[in-house]
């Protein structure tokens, strides 16, 4: 869950010094007008299912677009990402890490017993080794009807002490053995769900970048729609793209939860709903970039709460720009629903460039 651009100071940040933004003005954006979308048709067709949407972008110039999903990739695409506190992921996590230790177990029993009865052969014939294992460990004694107390208690004392040293040498490291493992199959079915640990944040989020991957063959539908209004350019390609993304109502998606406070709708998913947040538009952004303009790189900025997007598109007269890798990326506010245009961020994201509080950036194309 990001927040929708309003203004206000951020919390606190990283800072991240390689990164120079580049503004061209200080001065407020102008006003924007809110609540784009016109009107919203979804309708169940022979092809598939088919959407006619009519929006207003940010110069109050109307636009209507109508593309067809086919029914079974809009079926998959619409499910969305499991939050990784699900019980599903909490399964596939917990089952392979307890047989893994059901399994470092089974071999510390057969160690311990193969040791005991080497202990036992080794024993006075009247004197025995019996040994269980039970849910609180091993428990052993020695029986005999002939040796005497003290000699059983001295005798008990050594091999006492012979187990003991058997069983540091099996456990020794098993606890961070344990760990490494675990950690490794809870990387893996992250991953599996497409969540990703980010460096620069030490959290857990989503995997923009290959949400935005798997989406792109998803959007062709819609991104022909906007390429036949838009023209040849990427940057109109882009700009009528962001203008279709803020018109779907803005939401903070607090009902999913995923990790650590983040919540996300998948671009497919949103556009079903009809509803997003900045990270979600974001990542559909850059979706339909692959479709529009594939030599086209982006990055999502997170901000404090926030993303906006920045894209290596032509830039023009007073756009705001970052510089990324030695280049010049316009700016822009996907999350809606103020009709902000392409180059332009609200006050708030201004106010967190000037201040340094860039989080994270996530390469989303290029």
């Amino acid at each position: 869950m990001m927040r929708a651009p309003q203004s206000g100071a951020g919390t606190l940040f990283v800072v991240l010094a390689v990164l120079v933004v580049v503004l061209a003005a200080l001065a407020p954006t102008r006003p924007a007008a809110a609540g784009g979308q016109i009107a919203r048709d979804v309708a169940a067709t022979a092809e598939g299912v088919r959407y006619t949407i009519t929006f207003r972008d940010a110069d109050a110039g109307t636009h209507r677009l109508r593309f067809t999903f086919a029914e079974q990739a809009y079926a998959a695409g619409k499910r969305g990402l499991p939050p990784v506190d699900s019980e599903d992921v909490r399964e596939r996590i917990n089952k392979p890490v307890e047989a893994y230790v059901a399994e470092r177990r089974r071999k510390w029993r057969e160690a311990i017993t193969a040791r005991l009865n080497a202990l036992d052969r080794r024993l006075p014939d009247h004197i025995e080794i019996r040994h269980s294992f039970g849910a609180d460990g091993l428990s052993w004694s020695l029986k005999s009807r002939r040796a005497s107390r003290d000699e059983l208690e001295d005798l008990g004392d050594r091999i006492k002490d012979r187990i003991e040293a058997v069983s540091e040498r099996i456990l020794d490291g098993a606890e961070a053995d344990i760990e490494r493992y675990a950690k490794r199959v809870r990387d893996d079915v992250y991953n599996d769900y497409y969540y990703v640990r980010d460096p620069e944040l030490d959290l857990l989020r989503v995997d923009y970048r290959r949400v935005a991957q798997q989406a792109a063959p998803r959007l062709e539908p819609l991104a022909r729609a906007i390429a036949a209004r838009a023209g040849s350019v990427a940057r109109d390609r882009m700009a009528l793209a962001l203008a279709f993304l803020q018109t779907i109502p803005y939401d903070r998606l607090t009902g999913r939860d995923a990790a650590e406070g983040t919540g996300f709708a998948t671009p497919v998913e949103m556009l079903h709903h009809n509803k997003g947040d900045c990270d979600s538009k974001a990542t559909a952004l850059a979706a339909l970039m692959r479709r529009l303009a594939p030599e086209v790189r982006t990055a999502m900025i997170l901000l404090p709460g926030h993303a906006v997007l920045a894209a290596d598109v032509e830039t023009r007269e007073g756009d705001r720009v970052i510089r990324l890798r030695g280049d010049k990326f316009v700016l822009m506010e996907p999350a809606g629903p103020a009709r902000i245009p392409m180059g332009t961020v609200a006050d708030s994201s201004l106010e967190a460039f000037n201040e340094r509080e860039i989080q994270s950036v996530v390469w989303l194309t290029g």
